[in-house]
């Protein structure tokens, strides 16, 4: 016993520094990974209608699948407005996340979304398309255990067309059982328009499948929205809510081929941050706005069952439709917490009803600043010395003038005309016309015309043509029109046209137009000019930026700046620091750093100077050329160094290259110290090289130089001169030479 203690003691040490990595790698092979590509598209070509929602529903899709579905951030690609080769690119990078995660987990899935136009072909991706058959090919090829396509096109049936489509038993989402398939949805029929809505700002089908993956869908009460059941819901609410639309009743589809046990599982609400428990008692047609106004999820309460909703923490309004019959809330909630509703939460909303001939009863119009039409009481001219003190008294807040004049501060409901204020003008419904305050101008509902204040002009709803303020300007929605402030503009929805700020720009949807101001300007999506005295920052843009730091995530178009920072250019960047993983163009700065580009060290001899060593850093096909040269000590002087920088361009053909290159040295002579004046060389070259190896090449060719002196003559080192002239003080000399080195 004693002879086998200490091997019994060095096993147990091995079996416990191994048993940690064993159970980690275990893990890794026994959990599911999810990927997923989000497309929103709403450019469909010169022909098309441009969509409106079709990059909102992208977003709302890749968001609640990284909330709920499993989708990390890291593991998710989000696309707005992309052509066909970027989409076919990111297809591409993909499969590749797809691939080198296989054999660490025990089943990957990929979920591919689409939101645009199409047709009976395939995807409009502005004026390109992207074939079904291709999709569904590239699609196939993916080394994945499930594969989900859902799309949200006109016409998009024409995807499950290819193979027919036959419904087996889908799989369950845990590690448990092996499964493999696809499952293909579709928000139409193959001969049929998807369509979208201003009211829900989205389209039907996105807006009910989003609504079904945070909980509506659950049927099962299980806490989890499997693919069944988000598609029946889909389906039944699409239809239901296309039937009576100019366009017609539109019928999702499907192609599910999932071999297993049970029933995959797209959402799982018991891992929420938040959640919002509808009771049993509850019932009716429930609408749930957040914080902005946005309608975040609607449904069918049923009567005698529970449902739980998956939301993120904040402050939502809830509306609740019985039969004609409204109800309200509001509330909080909290990250982590569970939050239950029943009636007795909610309090009754009076709505005025007005009736039709025929059978059928209108649905209720949303009233604008609390007071229902009927009650709206109109003048021509209203005088106003504090708020309910003036011609129209308590009236003031249900009444719209054609003139409004305010001593101080007035509220009133509304304006269609003018209105004047000495201190500011609040409104608690729209103003269509002129607004023009002393300090500050508020408007609940919408603007439609010119607000002009020294302070704040703000307005609640959308807002179009003009805002000018001396210090801020804000719109709780979209805006389309002139926005101008000293200090800071914000829209927290979409704007287009021109913003002009003394500070910033702040714009959290898309912009299309120009943002300028003297600090920053930031926007979700950019189609047009960026230009600040800072910073600018975009997560994708069509067109320029231009700052002394532009940070993208994508973009097509320039970055121009001293620092230019972005994930990916169709276009160039010119400033002094360049950082991207890919250009597809010309990074023309001193230092480009592309992750996915040309990172060579070359060292060559020649005539002048005898040697040089230098950097080239950029893309593929252009770069930037950091040099530094020496010619050694001779009889005639101590010897003279070289610093340059120039520009290239890589022409590739198989093994072998062309390189043509542009570059500008300054000559330091080690025995004269006259920095003072001019003493420069400058080569253009051709060279051709072979590439032995993917890191080593040999290259060789021949350069024209130029020497502009005005401290000696060049003759030191200039041979063979084509040209030998003396302006004034200045001497320039012309003549060819020969280079060969490697590149690494």
């Amino acid at each position: 016993m004693r002879g086998l203690a200490r091997p019994l003691i060095c096993l147990g040490a091995l079996l416990a520094v191994l048993a940690p990595a064993q159970a980690q790698e275990a893990a890794g092979r026994f959990s599911v990974r999810r990927f997923m590509l989000a497309v929103g598209t709403n450019d469909g070509g010169d022909e098309r209608v441009k969509l409106r929602y079709a990059s909102t529903d992208a977003k709302s899709v890749a968001k609640v699948f990284q909330d709920l579905g499993g989708v990390d951030s890291a593991d998710r690609i989000v696309l707005m407005d992309p052509d066909r080769e970027t989409f076919r690119h990111s297809l591409g990078r993909l499969d590749q996340l797809v691939t080198e995660a296989g054999p660490r987990h025990r089943r990957v899935e990929v979920i591919i979304y689409y939101s645009g136009h199409s047709d009976e072909r395939g995807l409009m991706l502005g004026n390109d398309c992207l074939d079904y058959s291709e999709l569904r090919a590239t699609v196939d090829r993916m080394p994945a255990d499930v594969r989900i396509i859902i799309l949200d096109s006109c016409a998009s049936g024409a995807l499950t067309r290819l193979k027919g489509g036959r419904h087996r038993a889908p799989f369950l989402m845990d590690a448990s059982a092996e499964m493999t398939g696809h499952a293909f949805l579709t928000s139409s029929s193959d001969d049929e328009a998807a369509q979208e809505s201003d009211r829900i700002e989205a389209s039907f089908f996105t807006h009910a499948l989003v609504s079904g993956l945070r909980g509506a869908a659950d049927a099962s009460q299980d806490g989890r929205v499997t693919l069944n059941e988000a598609y029946q819901f889909a389906f039944h609410e699409t239809l239901a809510r296309t039937e009576g639309s100019r366009s017609g009743p539109q019928h999702p589809g499907y192609d599910i081929q999932l071999v297993g046990a049970g029933d995959l599982v797209m959402t799982d609400l018991r891992g929420t941050s938040a959640g919002l428990v509808l009771n049993k008692g509850m019932f009716g047609r429930l609408h749930v706005r957040d914080s902005r106004g946005a309608l975040v999820v609607e449904l069918e309460k049923p009567t005698g069952r529970k449902v739980e909703l998956g939301l993120d923490p904040g402050e939502y309004r809830l509306v609740l439709d019985q039969d004609g019959q409204f109800h309200g809330a509001r509330l909080t909630l909290t990250d982590g917490g569970r939050t239950e509703l029943s009636m007795a939460h909610l309090n009754p909303i009076a709505v005025e009803y007005t009736t039709a001939r025929g059978d059928q009863l209108p649905p209720a119009r949303e009233v604008v600043g609390g007071v229902p039409e009927e009650d709206l009481l109109y003048r021509d001219v209203s005088f106003c010395v504090l708020p309910g003190i003036g011609t129209s008294g308590r009236d003031a807040e249900r009444t719209i003038s054609d003139l409004s004049i305010n001593l101080t501060l007035g509220r009133n409901h509304g304006v269609d005309g003018c209105e004047l204020g000495y201190i500011g003008n609040w409104n608690l419904g729209n103003v269509r016309g002129l607004q023009i305050a002393g300090s500050l101008n508020l408007v609940e509902g919408e603007l439609d015309g010119v607000q002009l204040s020294s302070l704040l002009n703000r307005v609640w709803g959308e807002a179009r043509h003009v805002q000018m303020s001396g210090a801020v300007n804000s719109v709780g929605k979209s805006f389309h029109g002139v926005e101008v402030a000293g200090l800071v503009n914000i829209v927290e929805q979409d704007c287009e046209y021109v913003q002009i700020a003394g500070l910033a720009n702040w714009v959290s949807g898309e912009f299309k137009g120009a943002q300028c101001s003297g600090t920053f300007c930031m926007a979700k999506t950019l189609e047009g000019l960026q230009a600040s005295g800072a910073f600018n920052g975009v997560r994708s843009f069509e067109g320029a930026q231009v700052s002394i730091v532009n940070l993208a995530g994508s973009g097509e178009g320039a970055q121009i700046g001293v620092v230019n920072i972005a994930k990916e250019i169709h276009g160039t960047q010119i400033g002094v620091v360049n950082v991207a993983d890919k250009v597809d163009g010309a990074p023309i700065g001193l230092l480009n750093f592309i992750r996915q580009g040309r990172h060579n060290l070359s060292v060559w001899g020649g005539s002048a100077p005898a040697a040089t060593a230098g950097l080239k850093l950029g893309s593929d096909r252009f770069y930037s050329i950091l040099a530094a040269g020496y010619d050694g000590e001779s009889a005639a002087d101590k010897g003279r160094r070289y610093y340059g920088l120039g520009i290239g361009t890589h022409i590739p053909s198989g093994r072998s290259f062309a390189e043509v290159e542009f570059l500008g040295f300054h000559i330091d002579e080690m025995h004269d110290r006259d920095d003072d004046k001019a003493h420069l060389l400058t080569q253009l070259r051709l060279g051709i090289g072979w590439q032995f190896a993917p890191r080593f090449a040999i290259i060789g060719g021949a350069s024209v130089n130029t020497f502009i002196s005005e401290r000696d003559d060049g003759a030191a080192f200039a041979k063979g001169t084509w040209y030998d002239e003396k302006d004034g003080d200045t001497w320039v000399r012309m003549w060819p030479s020969v280079f060969f080195g490697i590149q690494i």
